[in-house]
């Protein structure tokens, strides 16, 4: 048993994680050899258009980390269960479950749990011996856990300390008994932080129905003393079995807010980030009242400060902006998210010279972290609080990358409840973010400065800044002559860094060092030059390429990243179009959790199931077995498009980016497996041949060896639900 189940660890993690076992072992050498994971989303073959996304690869990359340290339990738990004989059932679970909950309910199996601090033993010999059985009782722990997750409810109410304002803050998280499987996860870092500032009281607990039901189920109890073991049990399930269950139900849903709290912090800053150097003015308004505020202006071509304080309700209102702004275009213009700032920008357009400018609203989260994290500049010196206000809501919108890399503290300002999450998550969620926007955009070495290079893995900016210094770098090649780079850091830097107008003209391109060759052996094969190539990049369909990575396994891969490497030299703006779960808007395929429920809308209905919109960046298939408990021949005997249904998340492909659906909950599919079964065990399952000439023939050895015909001593069972017996059915009760 230890064997087996020490075995397939790799498989396991890797089904967890909806990867292909090779996908899976692959990155997991990669993470050990040192590499970063920019190289190996960007650059590296094997994983070529597998992992697109940066984000969703920061998140896998986090639940890799999680799944290896359940499988490490597990891995312990085996060993210490080695010499303990387990029934099939156990043993399949101890085997295959990568469920915190059920690893720490085997646990039992070796340690039985102690009574708690405070625990008040019954006076009775026999209800202590009671409790002591059911502390070591796996079974009844893992019943109890799964009618925890099946049944639990989650209550919120309002705290009797609550302050007034915290009441309105948070009257829309309070709810009666919820089922833990309906409950809102998005909404769970924000009842932490309401707990935490004790204006809600949340409450876990299991109905008393299915504490009753377990509680029916005990075989140690004696019949006639039902009714004084009955308030035991109930106490030790709540005291010692939910106490522990609410811990790991909260830590899951922990986990998931966080993922969804990132992706919406990860999307908003993409939103306003992901731009470039404004060509025209830009005005920053900042609201002290309903009537005044102070509005400041810049440019890419000075430094000057020109910042003005103005009341709308002024008889020359319009009049001093237009003396302020002149009569330059204005491209944008920046506000802080409140509605003093709203209110007044509604004003202040309207006296705009021009046309309309685009507005960009700011969250006030990211205006207070510019406040604390950037410092006083020389010629912000004598400005005002409000004043500087505007002034760096003007820099952000004019040019939002640099103040990103100049304060990288902004980005992660854009995550809701950010003080509910990690740190540590924090940080590398910064770090990606940062990063990824070099990996797009690329930086010239010659050129960048040190809020950039402080970014790339392996660099030390003065270094570089050092040598730079003495002369130009004239390639990628002569960057990593001259300073000191580890073989990991360097391909990983190379990600990022450009050296435009060098020796080689692919120094200035978006493709990794590690392709030139195949793309030069390919380039010298052809009557075209790189020249001619980027004037028509039809050409590029010319190239031998598939014929020089025949060998690799991941061709496609590599020829669509030399084609994105050498042609494109703007990235594709991503869509963002929100989900139709609510708070899963557009959730990331690495961020679903199998088994999970999600509630979504039919979009499409074909012959071999139904496409569903649950809130994922993509849409769910439900194949038709899993649509309705009986047999169907088509979804549409059942299901209709725009109808609105629950599903269940079964698995999830991230190589093929397909997700698999079910409409049946488990208890629903395990009656109806269990259904089949019994039916095919009645059945024959042929095999026998005809005797030849005689009295018995082969026919009676047959039955001498194995018993009775099972074809001629027992009648065959028909499935009720088979058309095709309902239809003789009819025609044989017409008759």
């Amino acid at each position: 048993m230890s064997t087996s189940a020490l075995s397939g660890s790799d498989s396991r993690i890797a089904r967890h994680l909806g990867l292909k076992v090779p996908t899976y072992t692959s990155l997991r050498s990669f993470i050990d050899a040192g590499e970063y994971p920019i190289f190996l989303r960007c650059a590296e073959l094997t994983f070529a258009k597998t992992f697109e996304s940066p984000f969703g690869f920061e998140v896998l990359l986090e639940r890799v980390r999680h799944a290896e340290a359940v499988e490490r339990r597990r891995a312990n738990l085996v060993r210490a269960l080695a010499e303990v004989e387990l029934d099939e059932e156990l043993s399949a679970l101890l085997k295959d479950s990568m469920n915190e909950a059920v690893l720490e309910d085997l646990s039992l199996l070796a340690s039985p749990s102690t009574a708690p601090e405070g625990f008040v033993a019954p006076e009775r010999e026999a209800l202590v011996a009671f409790v002591d059985k059911l502390r070591g009782d796996v079974r009844l722990a893992l019943r109890l856990t799964e009618a925890f997750e099946s049944d639990g409810v989650i209550t919120i109410a309002a705290s009797p300390k609550a302050s007034p304002g915290g009441s309105q803050r948070y009257k829309e998280l309070l709810t009666e008994a919820t089922l833990l499987s309906e409950f809102d996860i998005s909404s769970y870092l924000r009842l932490r932080r309401a707990e935490r500032a004790h204006e809600v009281i949340v409450e876990f607990s299991l109905p008393v129905h299915s504490v009753q039901q377990l509680f029916g189920e005990c075989a140690d109890v004696p019949p006639q003393e039902r009714e004084s073991y009955r308030p035991v049990f109930f106490d030790f399930v709540a005291n010692e079995r939910v106490t522990r269950m609410v811990h790991h139900i909260r830590a899951r849903f922990k986990r998931q807010a966080e993922d969804i709290a990132l992706q919406a912090g990860w999307e908003q800053a993409e939103r306003i980030i992901d731009r470039g150097q404004q060509q025209h003015l830009v005005i920053g308004l900042s609201a002290m009242t309903k009537e005044k505020a102070v509005i400041a202006l810049t440019n890419d071509k000075s430094d000057t400060l020109r910042t003005l304080e103005i009341q709308h309700k002024d008889e020359k209102f319009a009049e001093k902006v237009k003396e302020f702004i002149g009569d330059a275009p204005i491209s944008l213009l920046a506000i802080q998210a409140d509605s003093r700032s709203r209110s007044f920008s509604k004003h202040l357009v309207k006296v705009l010279p021009g046309s309309k400018p685009r507005m960009v609203i700011i969250p006030m989260s990211v205006v207070k972290t510019m406040v604390r994290e950037v410092a006083r500049r020389p010629q912000e010196a004598l400005l005002g609080h409000d004043a500087r206000q505007a002034y760096l809501l003007a820099e952000l919108a004019a040019a939002p990358r640099a103040a990103a890399f100049h304060a990288p503290h902004i980005v992660r300002a854009f995550v809701p409840c950010r003080g509910e999450i990690n740190p540590r998550i924090l940080d590398e969620f910064e770090n990606t973010f940062l990063r990824a926007l070099l990996a797009t955009h690329g930086f010239d070495v010659n050129t960048a400065n040190v809020d950039v290079l402080r970014l790339v893995p392996g660099l030390n900016s003065k270094d570089l800044l050092a040598e730079r210094s003495t002369g130009r770098f004239v390639s990628l090649q002569d960057v990593e002559s001259r300073l000191a780079w580890t073989p990991q850091s360097f391909k990983a830097a190379a990600c990022m860094m450009r050296v435009r107008g060098g020796e080689n003209p692919l120094d200035s391109r978006a493709l990794h060092p590690q392709y030139y060759s195949v793309f030069n052996q390919a380039l010298s094969q052809v009557d075209f030059d790189f020249q001619a190539l980027l004037k028509t990049p039809k050409l590029f369909d010319r190239l031998p390429l598939a014929e020089l990575l025949a060998d690799s396994e991941n061709a496609q891969g590599a020829i669509t990243r030399i084609r994105n490497g050498v042609l494109r030299s703007k990235p594709k703006r991503l869509r963002f179009q929100g989900g139709a779960a609510k708070g899963n808007g557009g959730r990331k395929l690495e961020t679903l959790r199998v088994g999970a429920m999600f509630k979504g809308v039919v979009k499409t209905i074909a012959e071999y199931g139904v496409f569903v919109e649950f809130g994922a960046e993509r849409n769910g298939l439900v194949h038709v077995s899993q649509c309705a408990v009986e047999y169907i021949k088509h979804p549409e005997e059942v299901i209709k498009v725009g109808q609105e249904v629950e599903v269940r998340l079964m698995a999830v492909d991230l190589s093929s980016k397909k997700i698999r659906l079910s409409m049946l909950t488990e208890e629903q599919e395990a009656t109806r497996d269990a259904q089949k079964k019994e039916r095919s065990a009645g059945r024959s399952k042929g095999g026998f041949k005809r005797g030849g000439k005689g009295k018995e023939g082969n026919r009676g050895k047959r039955r001498n060896d194995y018993g009775p015909d099972p074809v001629k001593e027992k009648k065959e069972e028909f499935d009720p639900t088979n058309p095709f017996y309902k239809f003789f059915q009819a025609n044989k009760s017409s008759k």
